[in-house]
């Protein structure tokens, strides 16, 4: 009984097209129906994702700068031998954030829903060539250009992915959170 209302209640959420600022709109109530609650399981991962806001909240001063890969991986507590995606470093200019790869990679978290025990596997694919535009204000918004590849969010359990997960068209970022929209609905990471 629990499955199928939750089964109508996210057939009728999925009825809600979700633009790209009601989405972080809807994300930023404690509560919303529009959006589905996470949080992270590992410390350094809180880490990386403060550590990166830091680093990038401030628009270049000249035309760009660059994240070196070195320097993106301590954020996370990685080590080279750690990557297996094999990205480049990141540049970061006033209007864009490029990244790219060999080929498409997914990077793998542990995430529990918010005021819950449960946890999911959470997948992102980054494609090879990584674009998004950037406007920097108090919560920093990229939109990935899709011409340059898809990004895609997959939730490890098959109710979530359907309601919440698929290609990802915007997310912001501020000093405690990731929104994060896909074709399906909106998604809070709470990091801190």
């Amino acid at each position: 009984m629990k499955r199928f209302l939750f089964g109508i209640t996210s057939l009728m959420l999925s009825v809600h097209e979700a633009g790209a600022q009601s989405c972080l709109a809807d994300c930023s109530q404690p509560t919303s129906s529009y959006c589905l609650y996470l949080k992270g399981t590992l410390s350094n991962v809180s880490a990386g994702f403060s550590q990166l806001y830091e680093f990038i909240r401030t628009p270049p001063v000249n035309a760009s700068r660059t994240l070196q890969k070195a320097q993106l991986q301590s954020f996370f507590g990685m080590q080279d031998i750690d990557d297996m995606c094999k990205r480049s470093e990141t540049t970061l200019s006033k209007t864009e954030v490029t990244n790219d790869g060999p080929s498409y990679c997914l990077f793998t978290a542990t995430l529990s829903k918010w005021a819950s025990t449960q946890t999911v596997k959470g997948f992102i694919g980054i494609p090879p060539h990584l674009r998004l535009k950037v406007e920097f204000a108090p919560v920093m918004h990229f939109a990935i250009d899709a011409s340059a590849g898809t990004a895609m969010l997959y939730l490890g359990d098959t109710l979530l992915q359907s309601d919440w997960g698929g290609h990802i068209s915007d997310i912001w970022l501020s000093v405690d959170l990731v929104v994060i929209k896909t074709e399906n609905g909106c998604i809070r990471y709470q990091f801190k």
